[in-house]
């Protein structure tokens, strides 16, 4: 999968609290497959889920509503 395709797995996962949304879903065709988008979410969840919280400030910079200054 190329690097874009996993952003937006994990932001599609990140903001839909975990939901498949409709746009991705049409995008990428085989997350509809039954239990695969599941599995992707139970993974992420596993993956991301030991790490702290990261400090908002720290990432600021780097968010894209970011307007350029």
């Amino acid at each position: 999968m190329p690097d874009h395709q996993a952003d937006r797995v994990l932001r599609v996962i990140e903001q839909n609290n975990g939901k498949l949304s409709g746009a991705l879903a049409k995008e990428m065709q085989v997350l509809e497959e039954p239990g695969l988008w599941e599995q992707i979410v139970a993974a992420t969840k596993e993956a991301f889920g030991r790490v702290e919280p990261v400090d908002a400030d720290a990432i600021a910079p780097y968010k894209p509503d970011r307007k350029p200054s």
